[in-house]
């Protein structure tokens, strides 16, 4: 086989790669498409004098129903924003047994070298609330890609809550771990020095007030940012109805 015959033959194998990629690209914008329709209904039904932004500006949830505002069902109180996910919820337009805010605007995403302070209070009311495992992430900052575990989530894991870093991987960090209340508002103060150099990322946490780590070092990205979600995010294996609420997120920018 001569040079020029070798050469048509990597060109062809070129070119039919990229008309498969062609092809893979445009089956997923008309995904998109066909789920963002379905989306909408949803959105355009967002209660009367709820505002989703400014730091909410997206929402992943099978029905708008999932989202509701209200007064706590314990002794708890306070306004909250519940969210909700039932056996066989599906997110429109991303997957997942899955009723979450996101604060996806960029001014929102954080990068590498900033550092943030985000804080808020979550409830897990007994009345709406059955711990159960394998896992229920309820606050998370997610990587750029779509799949695999972010690199920071809150969760519930049987009857424990816990904050990991980097979670399934060799440096995964479990900075907090403590057994769940149910019916107690939970105060979370958590700094955020966002980068993947383990020597230039890091997390602090308070939890009610008491100091669970001081500013410790630990790479805290594995991309390009980190976005914001928070809600209801559970394993598809676990059956019964369960209802999170959340208020008072709020993110200062540290630098």
């Amino acid at each position: 086989m001569d040079q020029l015959t070798r050469w048509q033959q990597a060109q062809a194998a070129a070119q039919g790669q990229l008309q498969t990629a062609q092809a893979a690209q445009t089956a997923y914008v008309a995904q998109q498409a066909a789920a963002n329709q379905l989306l909408a209904p949803l959105l355009s039904a967002w209660p009367p004098g709820v505002q989703l932004g400014p730091l909410w500006n997206r929402i992943q949830t099978a029905n708008l129903s999932r989202i509701s505002v209200g007064q706590a069902p314990s002794a708890a109180g306070g306004i909250y924003l519940f969210c909700q996910v039932l056996n066989g919820d599906v997110a429109l337009n991303v997957g997942g047994c899955r009723t979450e805010l996101i604060a996806s605007l960029p001014q929102y995403l954080q990068t590498e070298g900033q550092m943030r302070r985000y804080t808020w209070k979550t409830l897990f009311p007994s009345a709406l609330y059955k711990p159960d495992s394998p896992w229920q992430v309820f606050t998370q900052w997610h990587h750029d890609g779509g799949t695999g575990t972010p690199p920071i989530q809150l969760e519930i894991h049987g009857s424990t809550a816990r904050l990991r870093v980097m979670g399934d991987l060799p440096d995964e960090w479990v900075p907090w771990s403590a057994p769940l209340m149910l019916d107690h508002e939970y105060a979370f103060d958590l700094t955020l020095a966002a980068s993947q150099d383990p020597a230039k990322g890091g997390i602090a946490l308070s939890v009610d007030g008491q100091v669970i780590c001081a500013m410790t070092a630990h790479r805290t990205m594995l991309d390009t940012h980190l976005t914001l979600k928070q809600g209801i995010y559970r394993h598809p294996a676990i059956l019964s109805p369960m209802t999170v609420g959340h208020r008072e997120m709020d993110v200062q920018f540290l630098a």
